[in-house]
This record gives C-alpha cells, structure tokens and sequence, in this order.
C-alpha cells in the first residue's frame, strides 16, 4: 500500500480513495488467489527460505478454510441462488471475488460489470481514476482492445433506456494522477523552503492543466449524453468504485479505460449489503459536494 495514496484528509489536495473491509469466505478467495498469484510470478526466486515456510503453510491453511466454507454450505453457485432468492439474506454481504489475468479469465471483470450495468433499473454511480472514450469514433478496436468500449456503449445505452448515471472524474485539480499528487505532496512537505514548494505546485500545475485539458472532449461527451451527469473531483481521484440501483456495490483495481479491460491484472468486490450501500451511498453524496460539474456550452 502506497503511504501517498492512503494521507488523504478529502481537503488537502492529497490522492482520494476507497478500500473495502472485508471478513468471511471473501477473505478466503482473495487469499488464494494472491498465493495464485505469488506462484505464477516465481516467489520463489526471490524469497527466502523463511519466507517460502510460511507461505507454503499460508496457502494450506487457505485451502483447509475454503473446504470447511464448502462443506458450511459458505459458498458455491447453489448458496447463492439460495440467498439471493431469500429476502431476509440478500443483503446481508452476499458478496462475489472476481478476478482476471493470465492465469484465469482475461476480461472477467469486464464481463461481470457489463452484466451488473445491463441489469441496472433506475441509478448507476461511479468513481474512475482513469477512463477511454472514443469520442470520434475513429479508434480502431481489435481483439485485445474492445472490452472498455462494450462497456461503455452500454453505459451510454442504459441512459438511453432512463437509468441515470452519475460519473465522478479527475479535473484540473487531479488530471495527471500520481505523479502530480507526488508533486504536491513533496510541495506539501517542503514549505519550510517557499522557493522550493511554489516550483513543485508550478509544476504539477503545468500538468494537471495539461492533462485536464487532454481528459475534457471525453467528459464533455459524456455529459451531453441521455441521463448522464459528469463531475470533477477537486483533488485526484483515484476510486474505482460503483453503485448500482443503491444496494450492489463493487469497489477495486479496475479503472474505465482500456488498459483495465483488456491488458492488465484487475480484480473487484462486489457486493450486496444493506451497511455497505448506506455507508457507499453517504461518501458518495461528499464526493459529489466536492465535485464541479462538467460545463459544456450550449
């Protein structure tokens, strides 16, 4: 975990995000695949002895736990129907780990957020530190890039059809993500040195500007879209969150750009729990308080 992405007050212009606590057989599923992962990419190479003692015992306690979840009927495709179709449990954290990478489903993730999107009635809210729109429609789209633009066709389609989409973005506060909050964290830390924290703000200024204009067409796009509201956040948004008909919450690694749909390791929580979307719900209302809508000319 990076210490810059976690020192955010929602005030001083520091990185802005989301985790999610979790505990139960979700626990469980994040863990082995993080062993999945480990082996995949050769820990051993660079572990010590020491370190492979206990990840070897790591991984059997893992998989001693995920056969008692089984055999307590915790999880599997049967439970779900099971808690899903019962009124009384179907919100109380029915929750589902979805991966993807080389090792398993490529695009999972993608094809777990377009069927959550397609089945969305009345709201879809959203956070994205990164996003791709192909606003001219000019991209040439192959095999390994097409999933982001699936996706967001149909967010522009469930606009379309009357479900109200609210999106939150990076503007000119956070338009070049890391390494202009690294810049106005290092601005932050020296202002003991006036000289040397107004060059480091000048600087990500300078980008920020720069990126924000890159970003605007997309977010100007967007907003003149069916049912669509656009924000930018006033610090840099980081948060790869959604909010579905205000009771499925997805929060994780997956950005709505292309590089998240079709190249690289992502991996999301999606949930239904009453606490959760309240909880969501609420912080979501704040980031919208300190957001600015995108202007577009009429």
């Amino acid at each position: 975990v990076i210490e810059s992405d976690n020192i955010s007050t929602g005030y001083n212009h520091q990185s802005h995000d989301t985790d999610m606590w979790i505990k139960g057989p979700a626990v469980t599923d994040v863990s082995r695949n993080l062993v999945l992962l480990l082996k995949r990419y050769h820990v051993e190479h660079k572990a010590t002895p020491g370190q492979m003692a206990f990840l070897n015992d790591f991984e059997k306690k893992i998989e001693n736990r995920y056969q008692t979840e089984l055999i307590a009927k915790q999880r599997g495709q049967e439970v779900y129907k099971e808690k899903l179709n019962d009124v009384n449990q179907r919100m109380d954290g029915v929750c589902r780990f979805v991966i993807q990478g080389k090792h398993t489903d490529r695009y999972a993730v993608s094809k777990a957020f377009l069927r959550y999107f397609d089945k969305a009635r009345y709201s879809i809210d959203l956070t994205t530190g990164k996003l791709k729109i192909d606003v001219k429609n000019k991209e040439n789209v192959n095999s390994y890039e097409g999933w982001y633009k699936r996706i967001w066709d149909e967010l522009i389609s469930d606009g379309k059809r009357g479900v109200h989409v609210n999106l939150i973005f990076n503007g000119i506060d956070g338009g070049y993500g890391e390494f202009g909050n690294h810049l106005k964290r290092q601005a932050l830390l020296n202002l003991d040195k006036p000289g040397k924290s107004k060059r480091l703000f000048n600087i990500a200024i300078h980008y920020d500007i720069k990126a924000a204009k890159r970003n605007y067409p997309a977010l100007a796009y967007l907003q003149q879209q069916d049912n669509f509201d656009v924000w930018t956040h006033f610090q840099y948004m980081h948060s790869k969150t959604f909010m579905i008909d205000r009771f499925v919450v997805s929060v994780g690694s997956f950005n709505l750009d292309n590089w998240s749909s079709d190249r690289s390791q992502e991996a999301v929580m999606i949930c239904q729990d009453k606490d959760l979307a309240r909880t969501y719900e609420y912080f979501y209302t704040l980031d919208l308080v300190n957001s600015t809508p995108v202007y577009v000319p009429r």
